[in-house]
């Protein structure tokens, strides 16, 4: 995966590829997001979600799991999630907390910059990367599920993630989406104020990383179990 290749030299290959304005671009896209991110909840939401569900699911070998935030020299760079195997396996999600999200066409649009972090794993004969576009709003998921561009069909999945102005909130509302967090409180049935507990020590966690961590679901399962869970 594009992950094995270190920033300088992805930076090489999409100067090849897509030409020295291409990395000019990205390089800005990275700024402004490193910069627009921080403290940006809707993306740490997300990212604690898929933390914990690689917890649950892979247990222990959770600790194979990675996770970086805007993610240097990648067009879909809000949050990538690798996962090492044979092969190994490479995510990367682009996160729209609005109702008005469209493909758009040319450069520099959301189309675009799918279908070229799709070319970038083929140049460097890598796997393809799962490439996912969330949105906040369900019925612009819906939108852009059916609108979704024919060369990127089967390539890019669209998906529909919650948002809440706070943990409690979004664990009151969404109970499903927070399955697994609750799967990591220490209580048997937490309830959603025990659930939004555990998920608020795990946000404290990643945001403590600066946006980049490695998960373990050991240390994962101890952070949680420090919850003010009675």
């Amino acid at each position: 995966m594009t992950s094995n290749m270190p920033a300088h030299s992805r930076e090489s290959l999409v100067s090849e590829l897509f030409g020295t304005d291409t990395v000019t671009y990205l390089k800005n896209k990275h700024r402004g997001g490193v910069s627009g991110g921080k403290g940006t909840r809707y993306e740490d939401f997300f990212a604690v979600i898929q933390v914990a569900e690689y917890a649950r699911r892979l247990g222990s070998d959770c600790g194979l799991v990675s996770l970086e935030a805007q993610a240097p020299v990648y067009f879909i760079d809000d949050l990538v999630v690798r996962e090492q195997g044979d092969p190994p396996i490479e995510c990367c999600f682009q996160l729209k907390n609005s109702p008005s999200v469209a493909w758009g066409s040319g450069e520099k649009s959301i189309a675009d910059d799918c279908k070229k972090q799709l070319q970038l794993a083929a140049a460097a004969a890598l796997p393809a990367p799962g490439v996912v576009l969330v949105t906040s709003d369900g019925e612009c998921a819906q939108s852009l599920q059916a609108s979704i561009p024919v060369e990127l069909s089967g390539a890019v999945e669209v998906r529909w993630f919650p948002w809440a102005d706070t943990a409690n909130v979004l664990c009151k509302l969404w109970p499903a989406e927070m399955e697994a967090v609750a799967w990591l409180s220490k209580q048997e049935n937490p309830n959603f104020q025990e659930v939004s507990d555990v998920f608020t020590v795990l946000l404290g966690v990643w945001g403590a990383q600066g946006g980049n961590v490695v998960v373990s679901a050991n240390r994962i399962t101890g952070q949680s179990h420090c919850c003010p869970v009675k």
